[in-house]
């Protein structure tokens, strides 16, 4: 099986027939020298149904019948093209605006001036009131933007604080949103670099969800202890599942750029 690597693209080999079904294993590029992760997958000849989705962001392969990211250009387990169309946005309440706008542009006639300079009126009014409502929403938008790139920012000041904001997302179920988290998502990439990440993100945070669901969920957690050296960090977790289950986990963290992230 082949796998492209989300930092390089370059295409990396691994004989499947080596490993158990459902096994995980992670390859070094030899380019560029970051973790490519494969899950081995073999190919059952004998009729079955297409696995249950998971996550909305997955859909089933038409070839294989495996999940893939809706974004990906090539399923990862069986390397068949994909094409995944959308449908139009529709547009009928502009067209009835537009049509309605013509219909009064042709009515009237030379004795009804009173009228249309009361339409007018009306209509700068009204449009007065949309710049200014815009102007409102725009500042608030503006000022979001502002207090979540704080958020964003203070989330990340310390290893502890990343950890506990890695895992806020886990036990609010958004597991691609932790998933990212432990990325610098917003450095420059290509646009294949970009699917070829979302894709991979997609099959990670599956994988996430379907084991925290086996353990009925992330209940809780605690943030215990954390030991710092320059840019590398470890953080104590304790982790409490639905189903009773406590587990103690240490998480390795990197500073990149004055962030800290979760590896």
């Amino acid at each position: 099986m082949k796998q492209t690597c989300p930092k390089c693209n370059e295409i990396i080999s691994l004989d499947e027939n080596l490993y158990k079904d459902g096994e995980t294993i992670e390859i070094i590029c030899p380019v560029c020298g970051n973790v490519v992760v494969f899950t081995i997958h073999h190919e059952d000849v004998s009729p079955k149904e297409p696995p249950k989705q998971i996550n909305p962001n997955l859909t089933n392969c038409p070839e294989c019948g495996n999940l893939v990211s809706k974004k990906a250009k090539t399923c990862p387990h069986c390397g068949v093209a994909l094409s995944h169309g959308e449908l139009p946005k529709q547009t009928e309440q502009l067209q009835q605006s537009l049509n309605k706008h013509a219909e009064k542009k042709n009515v009237g006639n030379a004795n009804s001036q009173k009228t249309k300079r009361t339409e007018v009126q009306k209509t700068t009014q009204s449009h007065t009131g949309l710049w200014i409502g815009l102007g409102i929403v725009s500042i608030a938008i503006i000022v979001l933007i502002v207090v979540l790139g704080n958020n964003s920012e203070n989330e990340r000041a310390t290893p502890m604080d990343a950890t506990r904001a890695y895992y806020e997302l886990l036990k609010k179920g958004d597991f691609k949103g932790a998933v990212q988290s432990t990325y610098d998502y917003n450095k420059t990439m290509t646009k294949e670099e970009k699917e070829s990440l979302d894709a991979m993100l997609d099959l990670t945070a599956s994988k996430i969800q379907s084991s925290m669901d086996e353990k009925g969920g992330l209940r809780d957690f605690t943030i215990d202890t954390s030991f710092t050296n320059d840019d590398e960090s470890e953080v104590g977790v304790t982790i409490y599942y639905g189903n009773g289950e406590i587990e103690n986990k240490t998480e390795n963290l990197k500073k990149v750029n004055d962030k800290w992230y979760v590896k």
